[in-house]
């Protein structure tokens, strides 16, 4: 039985999580973030937190007693190669990305590079996982190293110099109140919840006892940590940037970067980061283009449950 039904839970507000319960709202579909408030330097959740730097696995741990959680956990993080810590003063990842010339082309699967984007990703005070790999909407992009990422847009950030993580978190939450998601506190991740191997939704500690929510997509895992040096990485100057939920094709991880874009042709040469109208022209352009590259398309609901 359950007490609540939503498209996407997030168990824990960490810029992940947040990036993709606005891209599920964004879509038109439901979200609840199931996170402690945080504070700056402190974290609480059922999930280890970033202050945990010396874990083979990043974040990637579960605080609790149920095993069948334990063991889907661990189970992500067997395959990475070596131990993974945790770099909380890191910059907030930023690249510059061109639009494929024909989205139908299948490129090769390797699956080193997925382990390799694994550890990016539970390295980083900016990534999230995802128990769902398919159905985020997002668009297959080229990013001037020759990688293939597909890329779901959260809003457009003012960056500028001696900016870093928590500003781009606080920004994050903005857009969490602007669109009404739903944020309970002082609630955390007691165990997932599965149906035939696959995860269907989790059970929250609350002050009330258990809460039981079904997700109809999927069950996001982002913790929050915050600390109090604040690490810039732009240019002096300001600067526009594309904040992105930034994925790899059949990989469950994912991680906000700061996308900037440009030409397909241009993307081809050495990269020159022009001015910021330039940016701006081909962001419009790009906006405008037939394919609505930047668009997300409605969720698509699932049946009640018992049908």
């Amino acid at each position: 039985m359950w007490d609540i039904e939503v498209d996407v839970v997030s168990v824990g507000a960490g810029t992940g999580g947040l990036a993709g319960a606005i891209a599920t709202a964004d879509a038109g579909g439901t979200a609840l973030i199931a996170a402690p408030t945080p504070r700056r330097g402190t974290g609480t959740s059922a999930v280890a937190t970033r202050q945990r730097v010396h874990s083979t696995c990043g974040w990637l741990q579960h605080v609790g007693m149920d095993t069948e959680t334990d063991r889907f956990l661990a189970s992500l993080a067997e395959d990475v190669p070596g131990p993974v810590y945790l770099n909380r003063n890191m910059p907030v990842p930023t690249r510059v990305v061109s639009a494929l010339p024909d989205e139908r082309v299948v490129e090769p699967f390797l699956g080193s590079t997925l382990m390799d984007w694994a550890v990016q990703c539970l390295s980083t005070p900016y990534g999230m996982l995802s128990s769902s790999v398919s159905g985020w909407n997002g668009t297959r992009m080229r990013s001037t190293d020759g990688e293939t990422i597909e890329v779901v847009p959260i809003g457009t950030l003012d960056w500028r110099h001696g900016l870093g993580e928590p500003v781009l978190w606080d920004w994050m939450l903005d857009r969490v109140r602007e669109r009404e998601i739903e944020m309970r506190t002082d609630t955390g991740m007691e165990r997932l919840v599965f149906e035939g191997g696959r995860v269907v939704g989790v059970v929250l500690w609350t002050a009330d006892g258990p809460l039981a929510v079904r997700a109809r997509r999927r069950v996001i895992i982002a913790p929050v940590e915050h600390d109090h040096t604040t690490v810039g990485i732009a240019p002096v100057g300001e600067e526009l940037r594309e904040v992105c939920l930034v994925r790899r094709s059949a990989s469950r991880f994912g991680r906000v970067e700061l996308l900037r874009t440009v030409a397909a042709e241009a993307a081809s040469r050495p990269t020159c980061l022009g001015p910021v109208d330039a940016f701006l022209a081909g962001l419009h352009e790009l906006r405008q283009s037939p394919s609505s590259l930047w668009r997300h398309g409605k969720v698509h609901r699932y049946p009640a449950l018992g049908q």
